[in-house]
């Protein structure tokens, strides 16, 4: 007799299940919705739209993840992660002092008054104006998002052989929430050394 495969919860487009030899379920994606997620992702690069259809994304397998928490409660089966209480992890990852970010042992600065034009930095793509302090060390990062870069790029060709920008940073939108996570990432590799 082959092992078995049990549904847990309805036969949805995330469909809970517990496998054969597998201490905790999993989620079985149909194909068509992985390949529409794939598909939004690779559209988010390219698209002035990406962080609407990230935010879409991130919403979508947050239901998913609400669900298969709701099906291991009911279940009585342990996450197999830790799950942090509401708000907590934001906590751990930054501490938010006016308008520097003190992360794991580091800054990230922006300037005083970023809230007040953030909505142009993400419209036109690019920052230059933020800092990150790690071990005493000042440094000028400059983000940029796909689209941003590629016109740059692209213009600065026509007339040269190359294009170079030191401490350039890409993200899928120029917003504050970004760059934080960028930061961070960066002050973790050896980016700066």
């Amino acid at each position: 007799m082959s092992p078995s495969v049990k549904l847990l919860s309805r036969p949805n487009n995330f469909a809970v299940v517990q496998l054969p030899d597998r201490q905790f379920p999993g989620v079985v994606v149909q194909g068509d919705t992985l390949n529409a997620i794939i598909g939004d992702l690779e559209l988010s690069l390219t698209s002035s739209e990406g962080p609407e259809l990230i935010d879409d994304l991130i919403e979508t397998l947050d239901d998913a993840r609400d669900a298969y928490e709701a099906v291991c409660s009911k279940e009585g089966i342990s996450l197999p992660y830790n799950k942090p209480s509401s708000g907590e992890a934001d906590v751990q990852k930054q501490v938010v002092v006016g308008q520097k970010y003190a992360v794991d042992g580091f800054e990230f600065i922006l300037p005083d008054d970023f809230d007040e034009y953030a909505w142009e930095v993400e419209a036109k793509g690019w920052f230059s104006d933020a800092e990150i302090v790690l071990n005493g060390m000042r440094h000028s990062v400059n983000f940029y998002d796909p689209a941003r870069l590629r016109q740059d790029v692209v213009s600065e060709l026509a007339g040269a052989v190359s294009y170079t920008q030191r401490n350039l940073v890409v993200v899928e939108a120029v917003t504050r929430a970004n760059m934080e996570r960028a930061a961070e990432k960066l002050a973790k590799s050896d980016f700066f050394k």
